[in-house]
């Protein structure tokens, strides 16, 4: 058996509208960690400057692993 056929048995195992379910699900996931994360931040923060480069880091790279998998739900 070779990857094309497992890609093909596995397309027809998952459709589009279970992966936005699932893309939906991943969505709420990374909200509540952002809010958690948020407020661990603002409550137990020593430094300011320390804030800002993990939020800026945490929300580029989030902002980035959902638009990659948005872009593969869509193309799937």
């Amino acid at each position: 058996m070779n990857i094309t056929e497992v890609l093909g048995k596995l397309h027809d195992f998952i459709s589009q509208p279970i992966l936005f379910a699932l893309f939906g699900v991943f969505l709420i996931i990374f909200g509540v960690s952002s809010w958690v994360l948020l407020f661990h931040w603002d409550k137990y923060a020593i430094d300011k400057s320390s804030i800002i480069t993990a939020r800026t880091i945490y929300f580029l790279g989030g902002a980035l692993i959902l638009f990659i998998g948005f872009i593969s739900v869509v193309l799937y």
